[in-house]
């Protein structure tokens, strides 16, 4: 007794050093702007601006190679391949995810025998590869349609602006087609018009900019100054529509997203089961809830019914895992499918209206050369206006099947391939 209490007294002098709750007190960080705001009551009043007070422009003589900034801007030049190229490059989470695969692998020694986690190792690092593969596919295929949009833009706003001039032409002959007797619009009328055609093409060029800026962002460019992007093609259109179930047949074999399910199933053992759950958990929150660990103080000579059964267990989770895996490649191969067939069928639709388009630009300009054989310009100068119009739908249609193009190209999941300097076809 006299020990014990020798002991009790011991351990009380030193200091208890089992578990104890330490609370600290809160450190706050806010953020909220600080002050009280008072919205006073008001009588409704005008909101239009006063005419003095915002910018003027003269309609009559501004002069529009201003507006247009592809008359003076440095420009560097833009085609496709380029353009995947440097978006797979720049892109943010396929180079993420490339620098944690150069992380060292650390794997741990039980006696002679290797830790189970280097499987896990390896699945994830196929996982990364296979993730920032799609990563840049996807990055390449939000530049390209940006590409393509921009080409539309350029290509409708010179269009524009040279309708412009046709337009300028037929307001400096208006007088003598008025002493003529001919029905012309009034000069005020003309300025109007030509007001309207100065405010579409600001705004184009306005649309232009934010293009170049967005693009450049993607691609790694300098944004800053003046230089912008010039899409340099080529833009012809192939005639051949594609063959649907054989694209299908590629895109299933290629896409990096379905082959990366794929490796999961392919993976899918009781060491990778904790990858399996994370994963499934991208998908849904309440999928892939985790088993809990096996407890490290169980010895296997103590445990062996328990390690049975818990091997038992973990076989049947491996089960639901592949099942849950199988139907979702299921359900992202009939993605991939549908997202080839819609891209292909959408390219036909396309082409049938760039041959309408073609149709009505090439019916206009047989009109104006039969006005020029004729030297009768107060016929030829309005008809220029509706040609340069249709040529401007002709373009639109042109870019709309590029763009579908570029979309068939990514759901195929071929962007990145070295062929990619030719268009699939």
């Amino acid at each position: 007794m006299p020990r014990a209490a020798g002991w009790f007294l011991l351990i009380f002098a030193v200091g208890c050093h089992g578990p104890s709750v330490v609370v600290s007190p809160a450190s706050p960080r806010p953020t909220s702007p600080q002050g009280e705001i008072a919205l006073a009551p008001v009588k409704p009043n005008r909101i239009e601006p006063t005419l003095a007070n915002v910018p003027a422009l003269d309609a009559k003589t501004a002069d529009p190679a201003r507006l247009f900034a592809a008359n003076a801007s440095s420009f560097r030049g833009l085609d496709d391949r380029s353009c995947i190229l440097l978006a797979a490059k720049q892109s943010r989470f396929g180079n993420l995810l490339d620098r944690e695969n150069e992380k060292p692998s650390i794997h741990v020694l039980l006696g002679k025998r290797d830790c189970p986690y280097g499987a896990r190792d390896e699945l994830l690092r196929e996982l990364r590869r296979l993730a920032a593969l799609e990563a840049r596919h996807r990055d390449a295929a939000e530049s390209l349609d940006r590409y393509y949009q921009l080409a539309d833009a350029e290509a409708r706003t010179e269009l524009l602006a040279n309708g412009l001039k046709s337009f300028d032409d037929l307001r400096a002959l208006a007088p003598r087609l008025r002493a003529a007797g001919l029905p012309v619009p009034d000069e005020d009328e003309l300025t109007r018009q030509r007001a309207k055609l100065l405010g579409e093409l600001e705004s184009a060029e306005a649309g232009i900019k934010l293009l170049n800026v967005d693009l450049q962002s993607r691609l790694g460019l300098p944004v800053k100054g003046t230089e912008r992007l010039w899409p340099i093609g080529p833009f012809e259109v192939a005639l051949a529509a594609p063959d649907k179930e054989a694209a299908v047949a590629r895109a299933l074999e290629r896409r990096a997203d379905l082959q990366f399910l794929r490796a999961l199933y392919l993976g899918a053992n009781a060491d990778t089961l904790p990858i399996l759950g994370e994963q499934l958990k991208t998908m849904h929150a309440l999928a892939g809830a985790a088993a809990p660990a096996i407890p490290s103080g169980l010895a296997a000579s103590r445990s062996e019914k328990f390690l049975a059964e818990w091997k038992s267990a973990s076989q049947a989770e491996i089960e639901i895992r592949k099942q849950q895996l199988f139907d979702l490649i299921a359900d992202r191969e009939k993605l991939a499918a549908a997202e080839v067939r819609t891209a292909a069928l959408q390219m036909d639709g396309a082409a049938r209206r760039i041959a309408l388009a073609k149709g009505r630009a090439e019916s206009w300009k047989a009109k104006i050369d039969s006005a020029a054989k004729e030297n009768k310009p107060f016929d030829r100068l309005p008809l220029e206006l509706e040609w340069y119009k249709a040529r401007a739908d002709l373009v639109q249609e042109v870019m709309a099947w590029h763009r579908w193009h570029a979309r068939y190209r990514a759901a195929l999941g071929t962007l990145l391939d070295e062929s990619s300097t030719e268009k699939q076809k």
